[in-house]
């Protein structure tokens, strides 16, 4: 029994001594790796779970030590970045000015505003020559130098010259390019598949892509054949089959063996819900589905979809809604109609008197 007194009397002396201890610093980190963070005087080291000094307070900021660091912590001294282990060791130099974290045992640093690649032992893998270094991704990295882009792998050999303005991100299994104001298409092996002779590119989509040359749009297919001809003055990605384009301010949409589905004469044109495609002319709108035909009457000022079932309308000034066949399901009769309570109810208003009607629709 007096042993077990005394024991908890030691283990109360040895607890006070800590906190004693503890509290004598402006800020104390949670144990990490055996180690805690201690702030004082904005001078950052590290104590035991003691309280005794294993790295002495002389850092600027420092990470907690980390097993995906390999025990390692990220600290600054003086404007410049390092590794220290838990011994205070310095294990890669405080000679960067950035550096980020490892992916795929390779971390990005920058000196004197140029970016390269250390390994976790601090040797420098990649020259600090660059403008411009992005993280590892599948052991590849994008680069920047004196304006162009190009992309290495982590030893640096060059996989793509740096040569080119801007490059894309993978879509479809292709990526766009840009080399002097020109547009193209690489691989994932790194190879030009459609070459650099397109003012503008959009990225493919089921399998197409809308191209720009001299102000006229129109689609390629992967292997970079012409499938619909550059005739239009405005063109959209393949959605479902069918693509919005345009000619001398009208609209329209095509399918992809370039077949207007919708003429190509409405002021505007819009895809909605319940796969309905909103269509206006001459000031009246309405619907159509995905075949051309009209499912909502263009007869309309105004159309707007609120949900899938109601869509709000006026015709000749006054208010109504419809759902999504067409059905009028509020009379178009109130001077005014306001969505409320999440959808739930309808504010309407007529002839200056407002009251709340439930959303039919639900």
């Amino acid at each position: 029994m007096k042993r077990t007194l005394i024991f908890v009397i030691l283990i109360c002396i040895i607890t006070l001594s800590v906190q004693a201890q503890t509290q004598s610093y402006d800020f104390v980190r949670g144990y990490k790796e055996g180690l805690a963070a201690v702030v004082k005087n904005k001078k950052v080291g590290f104590i035991d779970e003691t309280g005794k000094i294993i790295i002495p307070l002389i850092y600027d900021f420092a990470s907690d030590f980390s097993k995906s660091l390999d025990g390692l912590a990220y600290a600054g001294q003086n404007g410049k970045c390092g590794f220290i282990d838990k011994t205070g060791k310095v294990v890669i130099p405080f000679i960067y000015d950035y550096i980020d974290n490892f992916i795929e045992g390779l971390a990005v640093v920058k000196n004197n505003n140029k970016y390269g690649f250390i390994d976790k032992t601090g040797k420098l893998i990649i020259p600090c020559i660059y403008d411009y270094a992005s993280p590892l991704e599948d052991g590849l990295t994008e680069v920047k130098k004196d304006g162009k882009k190009g992309v290495m792998n982590k030893t640096g050999a060059v996989i793509l010259p740096i040569i080119y303005d801007n490059i894309g991100y993978f879509i479809e299994g292709l990526a766009k390019i840009e080399k002097d104001g020109k547009f193209g298409f690489i691989n994932k092996s790194w190879k030009i598949v459609i070459p650099l002779i397109y003012d503008k590119v959009i990225p493919f989509n089921e399998g197409f892509a809308v191209v720009e040359k001299e102000d006229k749009y129109g689609y390629i297919d992967k292997t970079g054949k012409i499938v619909i001809p550059l005739m239009y003055d405005d063109a959209y990605n393949f959605i479902d089959g069918l693509a919005a384009v345009g000619k001398e301010d009208k609209y329209g949409y095509i399918d992809k063996t370039g077949k207007a589905i919708i003429p190509i004469e409405c002021d505007d044109i819009y895809r909605g819900k319940n796969d309905l495609i909103y269509i206006c002319k001459n000031e009246k709108c309405g619907a159509v589905n995905k075949a051309g035909k009209v499912v909502i009457p263009v007869k309309y000022n105004k159309i707007t979809e609120f949900d899938n079932n109601l869509i709000l309308v006026i015709e000749n000034k006054k208010c109504g809604a419809i759902n999504s066949t067409g059905k009028v399901v509020i009379p178009i009769k109130y001077d005014s109609i306001q969505v409320i309570d999440g959808g739930e109810n309808l504010e309407v208003s007529q002839n200056g008197n407002i009251r709340t009607i439930p959303n039919p629709t639900r």
